[in-house]
């Protein structure tokens, strides 16, 4: 089991910390600490620590001012969800075998509430070279994926390739997934009509490319943050091959706060940013 503080309030909103058994999150404005939100200067520079024993957290005010569920603590367990405040920001705490719970509407309970209720099924292209907790839980998961690369890469390569996951629109890995990842360039989310197979297919079309030297190289087209800003270098013909049967396709922007989605209507690239702060239900 884990639990996730997520900030629902401030410069930072979206932005979540994952902590498994023994792990130990800090606060503050400290470059230091493990959530490090430096623009909130009513914070002390070590505002309050997060510990987890595997069964409930533990709250430690060390800067003179946080809340609980708005009272006033210095220390206390947490065995369910809650809200917290520290400085000008607000954050949730969450465990994952609440997430089928609605009682905290937090942006990333938006967010995946936006991506369920898209047309068409939902898929996703999850980079594992991120981070060493990718695979594990990807194949602890129930969803469907493969790997992008075939053969001998498929063998080798499996702790850094490219993963296609196709999702249940009621998956509770979804939620899991981007309260691990969401920030951090993980992945890139797609909505389609097309099969798996022919998906894996199209997706595997963009996975080399040449360089300035001739030479044939990886392209992380996949990662978020190349995702957005090759789509807005394509001309038309190249965003109807990129595009393909795809209709939709959703990033992270540069700070967690907003999604990113982008259509191609009339062989030109529609790109629409919206708040994790607002309705989502209102867009798509």
């Amino acid at each position: 089991m884990s639990i996730y503080l997520e900030v629902t309030h401030g410069k930072y909103l979206g932005s979540t910390v994952s902590l498994e058994e023994g792990d130990v999150c800090r606060v503050g404005r400290s470059i230091k600490t493990e959530v490090y939100l430096p623009d909130d200067s009513a914070l002390a520079e070590s505002h309050f620590i997060l510990t987890f024993d595997g069964f409930s957290g533990q709250l430690i005010d060390s800067g003179g001012g946080t809340f609980l569920d708005g009272e006033q603590v210095l220390a206390a367990e947490i065995e369910g969800n809650c809200r917290v405040k520290a400085g000008k920001t607000e954050f949730a705490v969450l465990f994952d075998e609440d997430f089928s719970s609605d009682n905290l509407d937090t942006p990333i309970k938006k967010l995946v509430k936006f991506l369920r209720a898209q047309e068409g099924d939902l898929f996703c292209l999850l980079d594992a070279a991120r981070d060493e907790k990718i695979l594990p839980l990807l194949q602890a998961s129930n969803v469907k994926f493969m790997s992008l690369y075939q053969g001998e890469s498929q063998r080798q390569l499996s702790h850094v390739a490219p993963y296609l996951i196709e999702f249940r629109k009621d998956s509770v890995f979804l939620e899991k997934l981007l309260r691990n990842g969401w920030g951090k360039r993980w992945c890139s989310f797609f909505s389609s009509d097309a099969p798996f197979a022919l998906l894996r297919k199209h997706f595997r079309k963009f996975l080399f490319v040449r360089d300035e030297r001739g030479e044939t190289v990886y392209f992380r087209f996949y990662d978020p943050s190349i995702l957005r800003t090759f789509l807005g270098s394509c001309n038309a013909e190249e965003l109807s091959e990129v595009f393909g049967q795809i209709a939709k396709i959703f990033t992270e922007n540069e700070i967690p706060a907003q999604v990113l989605q982008f259509t191609l209507t009339d062989g030109k690239l529609m790109r629409e940013e919206f708040s994790l702060n607002e309705n989502l239900s209102n867009f798509g």
